[in-house]
């Protein structure tokens, strides 16, 4: 159930009153959660940028063109790269 679907019943008079109280704290706690989860992305954005910059850093410092840190220009005995 969405914030916006709460939203609605909670202002929907044929819904009794003491059932849209609790609807609206619900709608209140689901709009705190997004906003924990949106921090939550962006820090994980913000990580996942800094990881990758760190390693292209390192790779290019290093005459890596592969731009992963420890991975060689050739195939393993794996065939992998």
């Amino acid at each position: 159930m969405s914030t916006c679907l709460l939203s609605v019943l909670v202002d929907d008079p044929a819904i009794p009153e003491v059932a849209r109280a609790i609807l609206a704290r619900m709608a209140r706690h689901v709009a705190e959660l997004d906003l924990k989860i949106d921090a939550l992305d962006q820090q994980q954005i913000d990580e996942c940028l800094v990881t990758t910059m760190a390693g292209a850093a390192a790779a290019q410092g290093r005459g890596d063109r592969s731009g992963q840190q420890g991975r060689p220009d050739y195939p393993g005995d794996d065939g992998a790269w």
